[in-house]
Formats: structure tokens, sequence, C-alpha cells
């Protein structure tokens, strides 16, 4: 047996287990993210397809969320936005 490629499996073996572990954190952030969304939606009277529009407008930057049409719909983008932004754990206008 070659004993560079041993090492060479090892090295392997770590670089897998730390990219398993980055893997592992990086959805128990997006948990954490969509549950803080979750929350700060249900603090505003909006629940299930209102969730969804909130999560939306988290993937965009905010300078591309859809304005308030001031026409008194419901939910009002004024909400959506203000939810978004307390997920994001900024400050609501």
């Amino acid at each position: 047996m070659n004993e560079g490629s041993q090492y060479d499996d090892e090295a392997h073996d770590d670089e897998a287990h730390d990219d398993e572990a980055h893997d592992d954190e990086a959805h128990d952030e997006d948990e954490a993210f969509t549950r803080r969304a979750i929350e700060a939606c249900a603090r505003r009277g909006l629940y299930g397809d209102d969730v969804f529009l909130v999560l939306a407008l988290l993937e965009r930057p905010e300078a591309t969320w859809p304005a308030c049409c001031e026409t008194g719909c419901e939910p009002c983008m004024k909400t959506l936005h203000a939810a978004a932004r307390e997920a994001l754990g900024r400050t609501t206008e």
C-alpha cells in the first residue's frame, strides 16, 4: 500500500467531515432564521400563505421589495416588511 495514498484518504475524510459539520450548521441557521420569521409573522397576525410571502421577501434584497399600494389591502406590504425586517434582526419602522 502506498503510504501517500493513506494520508490522502485520511485528509479527504477530514475534509468530508468538516463539510458535513458546516452543512449541519448552515441547516441549523436556516431553521433558526425560518423560525424567527414565523414568530415575527405570528406577532403581526400573519399565518399560512402570508408567512410564505414574508419568506419570499427575505430571499430578495430589501431594495427590491414591493411597496405598499395604499389601498388598504390585507395583508399590507408594510406589515409583511415589518415581519421580514424583524426576522433579519432589524428594527421596524
